[in-house]
């Protein structure tokens, strides 16, 4: 028991990480095992196409739910890195490159100095608090 909760808290992020962890491939595994029987089955395109509209909505409405590192993962998606995604993919991403909930200053500067065990003004000669992007 002890090793799983020191693996829990250093490399899935506590309990919080752990549940949204759950969450996510509460949705990813099935929808996999979806697109490998669709494989199989060698559906035709206009099956693929209903599956990337469907898959790419519900994972926008997860990605938003869940935040962080899974809104990253969906930049990465709607920019193509990796010419891996499909356009519809890219489409319904999209809205991550520009419509992001954000943050307050004071919990944005409270993360940096608690990864990096440093007041803000040691690790960044400035930082400016408004939002430019």
């Amino acid at each position: 028991v002890g090793g799983f909760v020191y693996y829990v808290n250093d490399h899935v992020g506590g309990s919080d990480g752990l549940l949204r962890t759950i969450s996510f491939y509460s949705l990813a595994i099935p929808k996999y095992i979806e697109y490998r029987l669709h494989m199989m089955l060698d559906s035709p395109d206009e099956v693929w196409d209903q599956l990337h509209r469907e898959t790419s909505q519900v994972g926008l409405e997860k990605i938003m739910e869940l935040q962080g590192f899974y809104i990253k993962s969906g930049q990465m998606c709607a920019a193509n890195i990796g010419n891996a995604f499909p356009p519809v993919w890219q489409e319904t991403m999209s809205p991550l490159q520009d419509e992001c909930p954000t943050r307050p200053f004071h919990v944005v500067q409270s993360i940096i100095e608690s990864e990096y065990g440093k007041d803000l003004n040691e690790v960044f000669s400035s930082v400016e608090e408004t939002l430019i992007g």
